[in-house]
């Protein structure tokens, strides 16, 4: 949990030195020099005394690390600020002048006011930076909460980034093959098990036309891919994906979905999952979420939940249908459940 992203220790005591270094003052020059020019004169004259001081210094700042390790609250906060680019001497430091881990964690998030949260963007840069520390403090509070320690190591080895739940229509798919291979791939199997949703009478729901139409729809445009390729046919695509994609954010191909770009709609995944899973459905992105869960793969604690909709409003019915579309209250109580989890800290 204290090694940052942007060096490669080969070993830890040079991380321990580093530590060491950068707390005592010696920020300007390496471990190695730091301690050279402390030591290099013992060579011609010898000082017990002088070893003795540097060795309990050393053994003294050890213990400091393994006192923040062993301590879930202090292992996930200083964690999250060394993830978020803090410095250890500096969190350090101010420790030792009496200034609290939460303090500390609301300075580093700036974030004044909770509802400030719901005004964030993925598309804009200083917003997209704060959604990201903000995702990763929602998953270090919720296991904080349950005792455990966040996996630090785990979560910087698999390049973990800020990846939307439905889909972006504006996410470009431009040849031919990529075009049939989405309608093949993505949107008739997902359609194709929604066709046959019933009521309570048997009869088929709306939503289940609306799948059926859906698929005749996809099938129709294959068949124009197939006769006659040209830029008519091409343009078709667009609006077919928006119909899709709406129906699984919605419920209704007619509607828009709700702000995609919102953090209701964003959580963290790591990027082999999300090359897998790029221009996918709903229920495609929940299957692979499951599967890459059973094979091993770390998924974060709060994406397996939201994924599961555990965050989704427990007095509602939650039917298979609903279980396989992330709509705009699904978003909703998604958000509200990262206000609760955030307003600990600020």
């Amino acid at each position: 949990m204290i090694s940052p992203k942007d060096k490669d220790y080969s070993n830890r005591m040079d991380l321990l030195f580093d530590f060491i270094k950068d707390c005592k003052g010696g920020k300007t020059s390496t471990s190695y020099r730091y301690y050279y020019d402390k030591m290099h004169n013992l060579l011609t004259t010898p000082n017990p005394a002088q070893v003795e001081s540097l060795w309990t210094e050393i053994k003294m700042f050890f213990d400091i690390l393994c006192k923040w390790h062993e301590d879930v609250h202090k292992h996930n906060y200083i964690g999250y600020l060394v993830d978020c680019g803090e410095k250890m001497s500096e969190i350090y430091n101010k420790l030792s002048h009496s200034q609290n881990l939460t303090d500390l964690v609301k300075a580093n998030l700036k974030l004044s006011c909770i509802e400030d949260l719901e005004e964030l963007s993925y598309q804009e840069r200083e917003s997209f930076n704060k959604i990201r520390k903000i995702l990763l403090l929602f998953n270090v509070l919720t296991c904080d909460k349950f005792g455990q320690k966040f996996p630090f190591d785990l979560y910087r080895d698999n390049s973990y980034d800020v990846e939307h739940v439905n889909s972006q229509t504006d996410n470009p798919i431009e040849k031919i093959d990529e075009k049939k291979g989405w309608i093949i791939e993505h949107a008739i199997p997902c359609l194709w098990v929604d066709r046959r949703e019933t009521d309570a009478q048997g009869h088929f729901t709306q939503s289940a036309v609306a799948a059926r139409e859906l698929i005749i729809k996809g099938i129709l445009l294959l068949k124009d891919f197939k006769k006659n390729w040209n830029k008519d046919v091409g343009n078709n695509f667009k609006p077919y994906r928006t119909e899709v994609e709406n129906y699984y954010a919605c419920g209704d191909s007619s509607k828009s979905m709700a702000n995609k770009d919102s953090i209701g709609n964003l959580t963290l995944l790591n990027s082999s999952i999300n090359r897998e899973y790029k221009n996918a459905l709903f229920p495609k992105k929940l299957r692979t979420i499951k599967r890459s869960d059973q094979e091993g793969a770390y998924i974060p604690l709060c994406t397996k939940y939201m994924f599961l909709k555990y965050y989704s409003n427990p007095q509602k019915n939650v039917s298979a249908f609903s279980m396989m579309r992330w709509q705009a209250e699904d978003q909703r109580d998604y958000t509200n459940a990262i206000k609760e989890s955030i307003k600990t800290i600020i």
